[in-house]
């Protein structure tokens, strides 16, 4: 019985000083090597992914390399920049809605 208490009051004492420990512990903060780049791809996410989102096929259009190579999960690899801008139109057109900007 005095074994199990001990064992008891062991566990008990480190899982208290892991909770103190964790909760004095400073915050890690991403600190990029290269400040420009980092910026640059922050913007370049925000951009595309506003056009994605809103279907400004122009903005995407001036984004993608004429030889992308795309991957989607569901539809495979596509390498045609053409294709790759009118699947929304078509998913659009299925739905029965006659637009998609």
């Amino acid at each position: 019985m005095k074994i199990a208490l001990k064992c008891l009051a062991a566990i008990t004492s480190l899982l208290i000083g892991l909770s103190v420990s964790a909760q004095t512990q400073e915050q890690y903060h991403y600190k990029p090597k290269d400040q420009a780049l980092y910026d640059t791809i922050v913007h370049m996410d925000s951009v595309y992914f506003t056009a994605y989102n809103t279907c400004d096929m122009t903005t995407q259009a001036d984004i993608y390399a004429d030889d992308l190579e795309f991957y989607h999960d569901a539809n495979g690899l596509s390498t045609n920049k053409q294709a790759l801008l009118k699947a929304p139109q078509r998913k659009y057109l299925r739905q029965g809605l006659s637009s998609i900007g």
